[in-house]
């Protein structure tokens, strides 16, 4: 960053830096509660600070971090920690027969299973005082619903 000047204020760029969590291999429900899964790093240089340096926000706010809001998301997203994996041989062959990566870097899935992953979808809030993930009791069309 140095060489390039990318995080010399008067340029006003924004760098946003977050970690990743790993290696899946094997991930379960019960793994993805540990903190390694919700306590990531994420700093920014250029970006506006937080109203709070110690209370959590969720990777979903990346993008408003770099500049770029989304009009139709009234507030900002609370932590959460979600998780649901593809539960059968037969549902990776599904996956793998009918993804379809499409022009704008989206990946079109099959809605038979769109629908079985936000029907097994589980999530937790860590700062919520909740000590178990718990069921997601309805996923919106448009999520569930596969592109052709």
């Amino acid at each position: 960053m140095r060489s390039t000047g990318s995080a010399d204020p008067q340029r006003r760029n924004r760098i946003i830096i977050f970690s990743d969590h790993g290696n899946r291999q094997g991930l379960g429900v019960r793994d993805f509660a540990r903190r390694r899964y919700y306590k990531v790093i994420l700093a920014t240089i250029g970006a506006p600070p937080p109203a709070s340096a110690v209370t959590p926000i969720s990777l979903l706010e990346i993008p408003r971090l770099a500049g770029l809001p989304d009009p139709t998301r009234p507030a900002p997203a609370a932590p959460v920690v979600e998780y649901t994996n593809v539960s059968s041989d037969e549902e990776w062959g599904i996956v793998l027969q009918t993804s379809k990566p499409l022009p704008d870097g989206e990946v079109a899935l099959d809605p038979r299973i769109t629908s079985a992953f936000g029907q097994r979808l589980l999530a937790w809030a860590p700062h919520s005082g909740k000590a178990a993930y718990e069921s997601v009791p309805s996923i919106p069309a448009e999520i569930t619903r596969a592109r052709r």
